[in-house]
């Protein structure tokens, strides 16, 4: 069979077929990289952000204020393993005792890396704690309801059908400790450099050159 040649007419037309598709996957593909270097200038601008001091502490306070929140409405609803005393259960007050001193106090106490491992092994024990050593309380109220018949005799089939009881919903404490544990292990790999204050970001570091 002899091959058939393509007019001029579907030479031109195919070839400006192809150049507009060569067009539309050169502006795709220019789309794409602008897109992606957007991206990727948002990604390092977020790492290379750093909040103020004053949004440092308060944010340090604010955790203090959650893990105070969870143990004081929840104090009643857990207990410690192991046998531990119910006076055990103050230890746990050291976990906001940390950050609400470093938010108000503001102390240069130890060098930035220092800090970073102090946040991840307050983080290491909050799950800790909150796997192991808190147990969940189940705390009720019983309500009884007396009748009386007409001769005034109170009757016992009637107060035992008729007592209720009823079980509040306690809070999880373990469960918010391993939480905000998992958060504040991350925050010291990952963010712990955004939870120093500039006065001691130079704490504990040696000079070991001088320029003249």
């Amino acid at each position: 069979m002899k091959k058939t040649k393509n007019r001029p007419e579907e030479r031109i037309f195919q070839g400006e077929k192809s150049r507009k598709n060569g067009l539309i996957f050169l502006s795709i593909h220019i789309r794409y990289t602008r897109l992606k270097n957007s991206v990727m200038f948002e990604f390092l601008k977020f790492f290379q952000w750093k909040p103020s001091d004053l949004q440092i502490r308060l944010i340090r306070i604010l955790w203090a204020g959650i893990l105070l929140v969870i143990l004081i409405f929840g104090w009643n609803d857990f207990s410690l393993a192991w046998g531990i005393p119910e006076e055990g259960k103050y230890v746990l007050g050291i976990f906001p005792l940390i950050s609400l001193i470093r938010g108000v106090l503001d102390p240069a106490w130890f060098h930035r890396k220092t800090w970073r491992w102090i946040m991840v092994g307050s983080g290491v024990l909050m799950i800790f704690c909150g796997w192991f050593l808190i147990t969940p309380v189940t705390s009720g109220t019983t309500e009884t309801a007396t009748t009386t018949t007409s001769s005034g005799a109170v009757s016992v089939a009637d107060i035992l059908s008729e007592t209720n009881s009823e079980v509040t919903t306690p809070v999880a404490v373990g469960f918010y400790f391993a939480l905000l544990g998992w958060i504040l292990l991350f925050s010291g790999l990952l963010l712990a450099n955004k939870n120093i204050t500039r006065k001691n970001e130079k704490h504990g570091d040696v000079i070991k050159k001088i320029r003249v």
